[in-house]
């Protein structure tokens, strides 16, 4: 936004927003609020972490009792993917932003079990995400562009007998629609339609979600699983189970073994038994680790997807660095890096990470979807010594993450855990560990103060949702705490002014209010001395 439109005033940019800002206020949907089991989560991550883990696995399992009811209409998706590959289709999984990063993480999966189980299957899966697989490391801003979408999904070659599989965590992205309804001109094959808020809220208040639930064109499931535990943080339950949603349709066809009510029940009933305490003990080195100024890696060899998405989704919601590139211009170290101590590349390491070549868009006019920026991303051996030139005098620190056997081992120096796994899929371990490490950043970042209760203060303000998620946050915030609060026009207009000097260590969300806070004290003591002076 500082750099959109630069001959234009910050408030003349406000002013474009705010034209069309009915598109994008969000604020009525149940992702986009205030979790009630979640609202002092911030603090009880300082002061009681075990009470807010306790919690979370509440929120967390909650998921599982809402697909129960869902499991029909997975059922029927299941069977349309299998009528798809019969007749020679391909099936096509795409999303924006978390729901993208489940789509690549879901034909990693495939692929690393077709490949043992069903090799004539591995290229039946093709998953995409807006941004290319650039957006896999870091946020590329393309949600606001179904353009973008339409001229993507016809460089992956979609074409007549193939079925989308999509999804968008509030109903309302307006790329995944974008993908959506030009499969529908490319493809006489029903797509598919997943997302989470409920269809009357966003048939009422966002014309594009309506053009889609209306259409009888599109199947649709709504997998509504109510308040996020950090309000629009949609990364987190919605992703778990629109993620799982998806596997259990997808997984039969490339595992004979695979059983798709059965491995549910496993799911449900595991999520029921297990316990996030023994993340106490990694959320306190982690966070010991940010607060000296120092590093992480984040190393593996079996879980190389999950913990990417993780960094990743870290990145915007809590506005931290994205991983550093050897491309950028200036570099500015991330707090968390990908490594794969076993590949000896940037190449060799792409292809383990998705279990194929990157996809590249290739557009000239975005030098960051390129071949040549992707493998400016190096997780190989290489990183050390790059990431370790980064920080400085500053250290890193390692933390591995690794399933032996039927046990995800945990080691961060000399803090050890092993979790017991034994009876679940693959699909099923990568949903837990996907909670695992939801919470433990969660948690992190509450002790590193960059949430407010359970609201963002750290917006990353790229797109339309998320400038008015600011504004709405800001309002939430005078309201509670007792200030006067001004039209939500007035709001913007401070939030775009500071937009143009904004960096990501600054809570844009809390700096806007403490702004309005102050020009409101000046104004009650300017009018106190006149009244005095009079």
């Amino acid at each position: 936004l500082r750099f959109k439109d630069m001959e234009k005033t910050p408030r003349e940019k406000a002013e474009d927003y705010l034209k069309i800002v009915h598109d994008y206020s969000l604020g009525v949907l149940p992702t986009e609020q205030s979790h009630p089991l979640t609202i002092d989560i911030a603090e009880q991550s300082k002061t009681d972490a075990k009470k807010a883990l306790q919690i979370m696995k509440e929120v967390d399992s909650h998921v599982y009792d809402v697909l129960e009811g869902k499991l029909d209409q997975i059922d029927e998706m299941r069977i349309s993917i299998g009528q798809t590959l019969e007749k020679g289709g391909r099936i096509f999984l795409c999303g924006c932003g978390s729901t993208g990063t489940l789509a690549l993480s879901l034909e990693t999966f495939w692929r690393e079990i077709a490949e043992q189980k069903k090799p004539e299957y591995v290229e039946k899966l093709r998953a995409f995400m807006a941004g290319g697989d650039t957006a896999l490391i870091k946020a590329m801003g393309f949600e606001d562009h179904p353009e973008w979408a339409e001229r993507h999904i016809v460089e992956m070659d979609f074409k007549e007998g193939d079925l989308l599989l999509s999804s968008t965590e509030g109903g309302e992205t307006p790329w995944v629609i974008g993908a959506v309804e030009k499969a529908l001109e490319l493809s006489s094959t029903t797509p598919y339609y997943l997302y989470c808020n409920p269809d009357d809220l966003l048939c009422k208040h966002v014309e594009r979600s309506r053009r889609v639930i209306e259409n009888p064109k599109i199947k649709k499931i709504n997998c509504c699983v109510g308040h996020m535990a950090l309000s629009g943080s949609t990364r987190m339950q919605c992703c778990t189970i629109l993620q799982y949603a998806f596997g259990l349709a997808l997984m039969g066809y490339v595992d004979p073994e695979f059983e798709m009510r059965k491995e549910f029940a496993k799911m449900k009933e595991y999520m029921k038994n297990m316990s996030y305490e023994f993340l106490e003990k990694f959320i306190t080195r982690e966070t010991d680790v940010y607060k000296k100024g120092d590093r992480m890696i984040y190393s593996t060899t079996t879980y190389s997807i999950l913990l990417q998405t993780d960094i990743m989704e870290r990145a915007p919601t809590y506005s931290l660095y994205p991983p550093e590139n050897k491309f950028d211009k200036e570099i500015k170290p991330c707090w968390g890096y990908l490594y794969l101590p076993h590949t000896n590349d940037a190449k060799e390491a792409w292809k383990y990470l998705l279990k194929r070549d990157p996809r590249p868009h290739q557009w000239e006019e975005n030098y960051s979807t390129s071949m040549e920026y992707i493998y400016g991303f190096n997780f190989s051996k290489e990183l050390i010594d790059f990431r370790q030139k980064g920080i400085g005098d500053k250290k890193l620190h390692y933390i591995y993450i690794e399933r032996k056997g039927d046990k995800i081992h945990w080691d961060f120096e000399d803090d050890h855990e092993e979790v017991d796994i034994s009876g679940l899929s693959l699909l099923s371990q990568n949903n837990y560990l996907k909670t695992c490490l939801n919470t433990l950043s969660l948690l992190i970042m509450g002790r590193m103060e960059r949430y407010v209760n359970n609201i963002m203060a750290y917006v990353w303000p790229t797109n339309n949702k998320l400038l008015d998620r600011c504004c709405r946050n800001i309002i939430f915030l005078l309201k509670k705490n007792g200030k006067e609060v001004p039209p939500y026009a007035e709001v913007c207009y401070e939030l775009f002014e500071l937009i143009e000097t904004w960096d990501m260590d600054i809570p844009i969300v809390l700096q806007t209010y403490e702004t309005i806070v102050k020009k409101q004290e000046a104004k009650k003591q300017n009018s106190k001395c006149s009244s005095m002076n009079a």
